[in-house]
C-alpha cells in the first residue's frame, strides 16, 4: 500500500513549535477564565512530530515530559535534542495503542495534542480518550488543537475530488508531493471550466492555493490522511465526555473576546442559548472558525473572581519586544481595536527595561495613573497575544532550567549552519520558545563564544553564513565586495546588540 493510501501520510513532518503546549500559558489562561490550574510536574505530548515543542518545554522547565510519535526518524531527532539538553524527556516511537497501554506510565497533570487529533482514525481517538480517562489526574489539563468543521465545510468537496483523482490516476511510483501536484493540476483544470461551486467558494479556492504554496508537506498531511475529520465543538465534547473532560477556555485571549469577533445580533443570540456546548458550536459558525486551540479540564474547579485575580497578581511577566515594536492592537474577525494610549503607555513605561515583574508590581507602579487592576491585566493579555509580552516562571525554576536551555540553544544555533528548518530557541524564563531567524541564531552563537562588539559578532557569523550558503544583502549596490558584505553584516549585528540582545538576556537565552 503506497504512502497516500496507508491511512496516515508517510511524510516527515516539518520541525514546528506550538506555544499552546506550554503549561505556563495553560495556567494563565485557566486562571483568567476563573478555573483552578494544576502545578504541572508530569506532562505528555501525543504525536509530537519532530519533538521541538516537547524538548523546549522539558528543557525550559522542571517538568518531566513523556511523549510518543510513530515515525522513528522524527523520534530519533527528538531524542537527540533531549540528549543534548539533558532534560527529563522520555520519548517513544510507538503507535498510540501501544504507548497508551504501557504499564510504566505515571498519571499526568497535562496532556497535549496539537493537530494530530484531526488526522487519526476513530479507533485511535478512542484509545486517546481512554488514556485520558485513566492517566490524566483529576484537575489535570488536556490541550487539543484540532480542525473545526465550520471553517472547512466549503473545502470538503474539493478535498474529496482531489484525493480521489490522485488515488485513481496518479502513478503510485511517484513521490507523495509529486502526486499531490498532479492532483492540484487537475483541480486547476476543473476550476478553469467555471463550475458553479467555485462561484460561491472563491475564498475556499484561494485558500487552497495559499496552503499549498506556504508548506507542501503540511498541505499533504492536511488533505491526504485517510481519516481526516474536522469536527464541530459539540462532536468534540461528545468524544471527550467519557474521559470526564469539560471545556475550560481557548488558548487565545482574542478569540474569546466577543466585541472583537461578534456583532451585536450575534452576541444577543448566543446569550439566549442555555447550553455552553451549543454556544461554542454556534459561535464557530458565526466566526467561520478553521482551527480550535482549547484547554479542557478533568473535574474543573471554578474560582471566585477574587481568587483568580489574586493568583494572577502573583504571575510574572516580561516584555519581549523592543518598546518601539510593541503592538497594543487587539485583532478579531470584525477587525482591529487599539488599546487606548492612556492605558498602554504607563504599563509600557514600567516594562520597557525588560525586567521580569509580577502583575502586582505592575499594578502598583501604575496605580497613581488611575488604572484599575482589571484594566492592567487586560493590557498585559493583549500584549501577550501580540507576542510582545510573555508570562514568566519563578526564579527557582529559571535557575534550575538554565543549563538545560543553554545546551539545547547551543546545539540549535550550531545546527543552523547546516539546516534552515528550526526557528526557535528555548527560554527558561518563559518556559517556552523564542522565534529566531538564522542570522540571529549565528549572533547568539557568537555571544555564547564571548563576542561583545558588532564586528566580533560579524566575524564569528561569517563562516557560519558561508557554510549555510546564505546571502548577505547589501542595499543599493550592484557590485558587492567582501568588505561591503562584512560591513552590512556589522550593521545587522549592531542592530541586534541594541535591540534584540537585551531581550535575549532578560529571557536568559544569552
Amino acid at each position: 500500500m503506497d504512502d497516500l493510501r496507508a491511512g496516515y501520510v508517510n511524510l516527515t513532518y516539518p520541525i514546528c513549535y506550538s506555544p499552546e503546549l506550554n503549561p505556563v500559558l495553560a495556567r494563565v489562561s485557566l486562571l483568567a477564565a476563573h478555573y483552578a490550574a494544576p502545578q504541572v510536574a508530569l506532562a505528555c505530548e501525543l504525536g509530537f512530530g519532530q519533538g521541538l515543542s516537547c524538548n523546549i518545554h522539558a528543557a525550559a522547565s522542571s517538568t518531566t515530559w513523556y511523549g510518543t510519535d510513530f515515525d522513528s526518524a522524527q523520534v530519533s531527532f527528538a531524542r537527540q535534542l533531549a540528549a543534548v539538553s539533558g532534560a527529563d524527556a522520555r520519548l517513544f516511537d510507538e503507535a498510540f495503542v501501544e504507548f497508551c497501554q504501557r504499564t510504566d506510565l505515571p498519571e499526568f497533570d497535562f496532556v497535549g495534542l496539537h493537530g494530530i487529533w484531526s488526522w487519526i482514525s476513530d479507533d485511535n481517538r478512542a484509545v486517546i480518550v481512554d488514556f485520558l480517562r485513566r492517566k490524566l489526574k483529576p484537575g489535570g489539563v488536556a490541550y487539543f488543537g484540532y480542525d473545526a468543521l465550520a471553517g472547512w465545510t466549503g473545502m470538503l468537496p474539493i478535498r474529496d475530488a482531489l484525493v480521489r483523482y490522485v488515488n485513481l490516476v496518479s502513478a503510485p511510483a511517484k513521490g507523495a508531493l509529486q502526486r499531490v501536484e498532479v492532483g492540484l493540476e487537475f483541480i486547476e483544470r476543473l476550476l478553469a471550466t467555471s463550475p458553479l461551486f467555485a462561484h460561491g467558494a472563491a475564498r475556499v479556492v484561494s485558500r487552497l492555493k495559499t496552503m499549498w504554496l506556504e508548506n507542501r508537506v503540511v498541505f499533504t498531511h492536511q488533505f491526504f490522511n485517510e481519516h481526516w475529520a474536522p469536527m464541530t465543538f459539540s462532536q468534540m465534547a461528545q468524544w471527550l465526555a467519557p474521559a470526564k473532560l469539560g471545556y475550560a477556555c481557548s488558548t487565545s485571549h482574542f478569540e474569546q473576546h466577543d466585541r472583537l469577533n461578534l456583532n451585536t445580533d450575534q452576541q444577543a443570540l448566543l446569550q439566549e442559548l442555555p447550553d455552553a456546548t451549543l454556544r461554542e458550536t454556534v459561535r464557530d459558525l458565526m466566526v467561520n472558525r478553521c482551527f480550535r486551540t482549547d484547554y479542557w479540564v478533568k473535574g474543573a474547579r471554578k474560582l471566585s473572581a477574587t481568587e483568580s485575580a489574586d493568583a494572577l497578581r502573583r504571575q510574572r511577566v516580561v516584555l519581549t519586544r523592543p518598546r518601539a515594536d510593541v503592538s497594543v492592537t487587539a485583532r478579531g474577525v470584525l477587525g482591529e481595536r487599539a488599546v487606548a494610549q492612556s492605558m498602554a503607555q504607563p504599563i509600557l513605561d514600567v516594562l520597557a527595561d525588560h525586567r521580569v515583574r509580577s502583575v502586582e508590581e505592575v499594578e502598583l507602579a501604575v496605580k497613581g495613573r488611575g488604572m484599575q487592576p482589571a484594566h492592567v491585566f487586560e493590557v498585559l493579555r493583549t500584549l501577550s497575544e501580540t507576542r510582545s509580552l510573555a508570562f514568566a516562571q519563578d526564579e527557582a525554576v529559571i535557575d534550575a532550567a538554565r543549563q538545560q536551555t543553554d545546551r539545547l540553544n547551543t546545539f540549535l544555533c550550531q545546527r543552523a549552519r547546516y539546516h534552515d528548518d528550526t526557528s526557535f530557541l528555548a527560554s527558561p524564563v518563559t518556559g517556552g520558545g523564542r522565534l529566531m531567524d538564522r542570522y540571529r541564531m549565528f549572533f547568539v552563537s557568537a555571544l555564547h563564544q564571548g563576542a561583545t562588539k558588532a564586528a566580533e559578532l560579524a566575524a564569528i557569523a561569517v563562516p557560519m553564513i558561508e557554510t549555510a550558503e546564505m546571502e548577505i544583502i547589501v542595499k543599493e549596490k550592484t557590485s558587492v565586495s567582501a568588505d561591503d558584505r562584512f560591513a552590512a553584516l556589522v550593521t545587522l549585528a549592531s542592530s541586534f546588540l541594541d535591540e534584540e540582545a537585551p531581550i535575549l538576556s532578560a529571557l536568559r537565552i544569552v
